[in-house]
């Protein structure tokens, strides 16, 4: 009968541990979600935090234009540019969208026009293009048609160009490919490209 009741004794003490052990298998798998979970949202937090204004340095791009003024500039990005220096000729002013993107504006005075330029790491733009017709490009190029940025698009896999440098007589826009090569084009206020270069 002792003996009967020492096992039933044993028996609630590996059941009561089993419980124990299998709740403390349970609590650390899903406090350690949450951690894993609070780590990603505390990341995008604090890219939250670091990045600056309306959109991206890529999407800004698309918005803004040579004809633009500061206070437009200003509105398109979200907030107000540095001013890093100043001519009789020009003031330029700088954007930091985050830690590793910026926008740089020089101001021409004579002309009311701007110059702007884009920094952002290469790894930002897609790297999908496809530069196996650039003999086609090039003979295009050549002609007095030469192509318009939907037709390039098209000749490099029907990828978007990545805007580089806005003037007011053109804009040039980058192109990728996932070997680390890359294909630049110029493009005229017609919409005409005039100019393309690369290296793949």
């Amino acid at each position: 009968m002792q003996e009967n009741k020492k096992n039933n004794n044993n028996i609630i003490i590996i059941v009561v541990v089993a419980i124990l052990a299998a709740a403390g298998v349970i609590y650390f798998m899903n406090n350690n979600k949450s951690n894993n979970d609070g780590g990603s949202n505390s990341g995008e937090s604090s890219k939250q935090e670091t990045a600056k204004g309306n959109c991206t340095v890529l999407d800004c791009m698309k918005k803004l234009n040579a004809k633009m003024t500061l206070e437009e500039v200003n509105k398109v990005i979200g907030f107000e540019g540095e001013k890093k220096s100043e001519t009789d000729s020009y003031t330029v002013y700088n954007w930091d969208i985050t830690e590793e993107t910026g926008i740089s504006v020089q101001f021409h005075t004579k002309y009311g026009t701007a110059t702007i330029t884009a920094d952002y790491p290469t790894s930002m733009a897609p790297n999908k293009a496809d530069f196996s017709k650039w003999s086609d490009i090039k003979a295009k190029l050549n002609t007095k048609e030469s192509l318009t940025y939907d037709q390039f698009v098209e000749m490099v896999g029907g990828v978007e160009g990545t805007i580089k440098k806005i003037t007011d007589s053109d804009t040039s826009y980058s192109w990728y490919n996932s070997e680390g090569g890359y294909l630049s084009g110029y493009f005229d206020k017609d919409g005409k490209c005039k100019m393309a270069t690369g290296r793949f």
